[in-house]
């Protein structure tokens, strides 16, 4: 029976139990959940609803409607089975009427918005007692009945479907494993959420010809808006013009999550830009330190000064960040607290010694061969227990290739050893030449520098010879890219209006391009040579290129060794350097400062620059 057969006056007057045929509800109107649709009149005996309800157990409440059809309230079958059950409760209910037991309920339009009208019932909603509520259509006429139950059913399967499909776009952002394969190193990242949905993130991605933001962060809480901060995660990662300016990405991150949640979430994390060519980590710990760094078979703990406060929490962050250099094997974990907060069946924590045999054990597998490792060994140790949190790491493993040498130079590892033997012996020069200087080329020089070192008794001087040998290759290579990028631009470098344009973009275009611009280096001619020299009285390392300075620069170099010579602090060095613009930082200044607590001589650093060539060359007397 439609609601338009209520309104026959005749047909009303036979029924004592009718229903209608429920009406198709569009959109979200909140007929969508009427769940009882039987409806008798105002003057009909209550004794007759009860024959008909004790047969009929679904019938929890009817609708009351005039003889017009016009809705007038509900009657419950617990009030009428309440009077049913007392002293003469039946003979009470032949003397009365439907509608002298109608209850008092509120009444909505059936094309009602289902989640306003949740919100305005919400206290009954969620209270213990079971409540009823009339609908109507925009003629007043009985349309159904839903209960407090009804409302909470359809909110828990909305929920479900929400938290379905959250969970669905999490995993699509946050993919359980993934790996990325490169040259010169390997990256495997993981993440498993415990239950529901989870808090942690990862990404990496490539911005340059050499570099990588790679990212990992723990939000507070789990949920929706766990899942909603994720999405936040991923959509700001994938848009923003990173460049290298990590301190400025994390800054506008931070606004952003606290303009978004007021402080309500925030997030640990740690953001690094890797530049797979060198195998350096710029690091930004936003509150989180769960890293490490596996050298040689061992784990190093990193020293680190700079953790800054969790993101989303204050507008007014101080981003600081510190660099950790890879050398050739390195293994770099980084992870989240749901790793060593993971409790066996004994109540027994998984720790860090744990981890640290699995990377001792499987030192020379590949990163994602190491996840899988790290895993079984995790699932083993957890047994039956429940998992307590999401679990997310990345390893990250650093490998150049050293049997592929930078400059096509052919079994130049193996053909050294004659070479070193012959220049040991005979107190004469032997050079490593180089046109890119990659990471390769700066392991080889270290193992060639160690023979030297060796040789002359002062191996562990190694770690700070080394420093100084790359700095000043570092310098070199970056004044060869130089050359390359003014000739590019049309600018000449040894003209101060054009320098001073050229410098302006020069760093963020070359790191954007490096492979470009190395490339064309070794197009051109640029070089860079690494002399050896072992006598009785001194070993001598030079770095030689053929980019000659600029007078500006040679005036800038001069003026720094000339402090350098005269202070024996750095914090007086800093005060006496006025200019910091690019070439006049304190790298020169520290080799000085260096060379001379290791005990050596005003001459121990060298730089010369003439006939086309850049000479820089740090002398340690063996006499002294």
């Amino acid at each position: 029976m439609t609601e338009k057969q209520i309104k026959t006056d005749k047909h009303l007057t036979s029924i004592i139990l009718g229903s209608i045929t429920p009406r198709k509800v569009h959109g979200m109107g909140i007929g969508k959940i009427a769940s009882a649709f039987s409806y008798t009149l105002e003057d009909t005996k209550l004794v007759s609803i009860a024959d008909k309800l004790e047969t009929d157990d679904s019938i929890q409440a009817v609708g009351v409607v005039n003889k017009k059809g016009k809705a007038l309230g509900i009657v419950t079958r617990k009030d009428l089975f309440g009077i049913l059950s007392r002293p003469f409760g039946r003979d009470v209910l032949r003397k009365k009427t439907v509608s002298s037991l109608i209850s008092d309920v509120e009444c909505f339009n059936v094309d009602d918005n289902i989640f306003t009208v949740s919100e305005e019932i919400e206290e009954k909603v969620n209270g213990n007692s079971t409540h009823f509520f009339l609908l109507i259509n925009d003629n007043d006429e009985f349309c159904g009945i839903f209960s407090g139950k009804d409302m909470l059913v359809f909110l828990a399967g909305i929920t479900r479907q929400d938290i379905a499909l959250s969970r669905k776009i999490q995993t699509r952002i946050v993919k359980e494993e993934d790996e990325l394969k490169r040259p010169n190193f390997n990256l495997s990242a993981s993440s498993i959420m415990a239950k529901g949905i989870g808090g942690d993130f990862y990404s990496f991605k490539k911005f340059s010809e050499s570099h990588y933001l790679i990212v990992l962060c723990d939000v507070s809480g789990k949920g929706m808006a766990a899942s909603l901060l994720s999405s936040l995660l991923s959509g700001f990662i994938n848009t923003y013009p990173i460049g290298t300016d990590l301190k400025g990405m994390i800054t506008d991150l931070n606004l952003q999550l606290t303009q978004s949640f007021a402080g309500e979430k925030f997030i640990t994390g740690v953001f690094m830009i890797f530049n797979e060519e060198t195998g350096q980590l710029q690091i930004a710990d936003m509150g989180h330190t769960h890293y490490m760094l596996y050298t040689g078979g061992k784990n190093r703990k990193i020293e680190n000064s700079h953790v800054n406060i969790p993101l989303g929490i204050s507008t007014d962050i101080n981003v600081r960040t510190f660099n950790l250099l890879l050398k050739t094997k390195d293994c770099f974990f980084l992870m989240t607290d749901g790793i060593t907060e993971q409790k066996n069946e004994n109540g027994e924590l998984y720790s860090y010694d744990r981890i640290n045999s699995v990377f001792r054990s499987h030192q020379k597998i590949s990163a994602n061969g190491l996840r899988a490792r790290l895993l079984s060994d995790f699932d083993d140790f957890r047994g039956a227990a429940a998992r307590q949190d999401d679990i997310s790491f990345i390893i990250l493993k650093y490998s150049p290739d050293l049997s592929k040498p930078g400059d096509g130079q052919k079994d130049r590892k193996a053909n050294i050893e004659d070479k070193i033997k012959w220049a040991l012996s005979s107190g004469k020069p032997i050079q490593v030449k180089t046109n890119r200087y990659l990471p390769e080329d700066r392991d080889f020089i270290d193992s060639v520098l160690d023979r030297f070192l060796n040789e002359a008794g002062i191996k562990f001087l190694m770690n700070k010879v080394s420093y100084c040998v790359h700095e000043l290759a570092t310098n070199a290579k970056k004044a060869n890219t130089k050359r390359v990028y003014f000739k590019s631009k049309e600018l000449n470098i040894n003209n101060p209006t054009h320098y001073e344009e050229g410098m302006r973009n020069f760093k963020t275009d070359t790191i954007e391009k490096i492979d470009y611009y190395l490339e064309q280096q070794k197009k051109q001619g640029y070089f860079i040579v690494i002399m050896f020299q072992l006598t009785q009285k001194a070993l001598r390392v030079s770095v030689v290129n053929n980019s000659e300075m600029t007078e500006s620069e040679k005036v800038r170099v001069a003026h720094k060794i000339k402090i350098a010579g005269k202070s024996t602090a750095i914090g007086d060095i800093y005060d006496q350097i006025e200019d910091y613009s690019e070439g006049a930082g304190l790298g020169i200044v520290m080799m000085s400062q260096m060379l001379r607590t290791m005990g050596f001589g005003p001459d121990a650093l060298t730089i010369n620059s003439e006939g086309g060539l850049t000479t820089s060359s740090i002398l340690i007397n063996l006499r002294e």
